[in-house]
């Protein structure tokens, strides 16, 4: 959910970008497309920044709760990985939700061009870090279906992001370009929430999926131990009590 309200704000903010600065501005084609490029900056900026921060975090929530650098694959269930990896989140978050509402009302308020381009960059940069972080969160509570668990994250960015796209230039006629951000700005901050939920909770609910898992694992194996047991010779003897 986190990942999929982000990337409906991030979807619909560069959806609007050559019309916003077209109208408000008065750029040309050329102009209007060239306004991408804070954007994209920030994007490319991204990934050398979050690896730091990543590695940072882990490193912080390990020695907090006392395991080494490098944890043992045993230990690893029993690693609160939803503290390591949303450590920095609250922050990334409120960066993102200041820069959609600023970058809003500067196009609103027809400030300096400049204002809503420098927080094209920020944009661009804070919602990669959370891109990243719910992708590499994802893959960690669920190493034995990974690719199936970042198919799913696609699948649900580009539902929202198609839902988005569907009703941004409504809002944009209705609202204008201020508020339609600062609806976006706050359905952001809402995911505060789920954060703390996560590193709330996050560990005991993989404990418990955990235990449910072994136990249909185990209820698995009972119900096919009697055909085990069976087996083919099992099958041939009772064919030669039956001819007899």
């Amino acid at each position: 959910m986190i990942n999929g309200v982000h990337f409906i704000t991030f979807a619909c903010l560069q959806g609007s970008i050559a019309n916003s600065f077209g109208e408000i501005h008065g750029f040309s084609q050329i102009q209007a497309g060239l306004a991408y490029l804070p954007f994209a900056l920030g994007s490319a900026v991204a990934p050398f920044v979050i690896v730091k921060m990543i590695d940072h975090d882990y490193d912080i929530i390990s020695h907090i709760h006392n395991f080494p650098p490098s944890i043992p694959p045993l230990e690893l269930a029993k690693y609160p990985i939803e503290k390591a990896r949303l450590r920095g989140m609250y922050m990334i978050i409120a960066t993102s939700v200041l820069g959609v509402s600023v970058y809003g009302w500067s196009l609103e308020r027809k400030w300096h061009v400049s204002v809503p381009l420098v927080f094209e960059f920020f944009i661009g940069a804070v919602m990669n870090f959370v891109f990243s972080i719910c992708s590499l969160l994802i893959m960690d509570i669920t190493p034995q279906a990974s690719f199936t668990a970042l198919a799913a994250i696609v699948m649900i960015r580009y539902f929202f992001a198609g839902v988005g796209l569907a009703v941004i230039e409504i809002l944009l006629k209705t609202l204008g370009i201020g508020w339609t951000f600062s609806i976006f700005a706050g359905a952001c901050a809402a995911c505060m929430g789920l954060v703390w939920m996560e590193m709330r909770w996050g560990l005991q609910w993989r404990e418990e999926q955990e235990k449910e898992r072994k136990a249909q694992k185990a209820e698995t194996e009972l119900e096919a131990s009697p055909e085990l047991e069976r087996g083919p010779d099992a099958d041939e003897r009772a064919e030669i009590d039956v001819a007899r």
